[in-house]
């Protein structure tokens, strides 16, 4: 039993470690704060949504955000297909 409170020790303490990193990065780009405001939104999400979509400009409205989105799933999805394991 002591083992496995040891394991969620150290399991704990490197999400601490990997949720403050996340926190730092939400800071360096302040359109996260914006994105978390809507419930359900948190720092991970945001960070996300922020560097995959780089310029929100060169969308030209918010419905083109759902069809780049996709884009950038399917060509994930066809790189990891064809990446040998």
């Amino acid at each position: 039993m002591a083992e496995l409170l040891e394991v969620i020790d150290v399991h704990s303490e490197k999400s601490r470690i990997l949720d403050q990193a996340v926190e730092d990065a939400c800071a360096r780009y302040p359109a996260t704060s914006r994105l978390r405001q809507t419930s359900g939104v948190g720092a991970t999400t945001a960070l996300c949504y922020v560097l995959t979509l780089e310029d929100p400009r060169h969308l030209g409205r918010s419905r083109d955000v759902e069809s780049f989105l996709s884009l950038q799933l399917k060509h994930l999805l066809v790189y990891l297909a064809r990446r040998p394991i």
